[in-house]
């Protein structure tokens, strides 16, 4: 069907996006649906990397938001931003009167955040490099406890800065550049292609687009 309209829509849509999307973007979409198109439905489960491409292949979702690789000819994407690394700690946190140098920031626990079982990030690859590691002393596996936890111990965390920057609110932390070049990366809504001219789907993107780029 050619004909798509928002405002009687009852349209239901499935999306998986990470938890810091969920976060930091779900709610001025939801403030938009709510007003320009109050009878769709939405629900959103967790991102998988390992999943998301054969979810959208057999329809279990219609669309997915999250970082990874350019998929194959059938799976369609879109950049939302890119996105960079930045630090969190507590509030008179001992790192911060130092002189902020690499062997000052491996001297403390670490908290990671990870979806999977690789118990590795990014930081931990540039620090082999220079034959360094750090003490990942707490692991998690969602972004929500992560200010509490760096909140209430000595605990360093670093993540995408967005949603640092978005989490700091309301606790006793501060934001700060890491002691190593870390590398950018893309978030993208990645859709299957059969979908691509679907009237509904399409304007679904564009609310995501259009939305999560307005949230800085």
């Amino acid at each position: 069907d050619a004909e798509f309209s928002p405002a009687t829509s009852h349209d239901f849509f499935h999306i998986a996006a990470t938890d810091q999307f969920e976060q930091i973007y779900l709610p001025v979409i939801v403030a938009c649906m709510s007003q320009h198109a109050p009878g769709v439905h939405l629900q959103v489960s967790r991102w998988d990397p390992r999943y998301f491409i054969s979810q959208l292949e057999n329809g279990e979702i219609d669309m997915a938001v999250g970082v990874g690789r350019s998929p194959g000819v059938n799976i369609k994407e879109e950049l939302l931003y890119e996105e960079s690394f930045a630090c969190m700690v507590r509030k008179r946190h001992p790192y911060l009167k130092s002189k902020r140098a690499l062997k000052d920031f491996i001297q403390y626990p670490y908290l990671l955040v990870s979806t999977g079982s690789e118990g590795r990030g990014p930081v931990d690859s540039r620090l082999a490099e220079k034959g360094l590691e750090r003490k990942v002393l707490y692991r998690v596996s969602n972004f929500s406890s992560a200010p509490y936890i760096v909140a209430a111990s000595d605990a360093i965390l670093t993540a995408p800065r967005r949603f640092l920057e978005f989490s700091a609110r309301g606790h006793e932390v501060e934001i700060l550049e890491p002691p190593l070049k870390l590398p950018t990366f893309p978030l993208k809504i990645f859709w299957h292609a059969k979908d691509q001219e679907d009237p509904a789907r399409s304007w679904m993107r564009q609310v995501l687009l259009q939305w999560a780029r307005k949230v800085d």
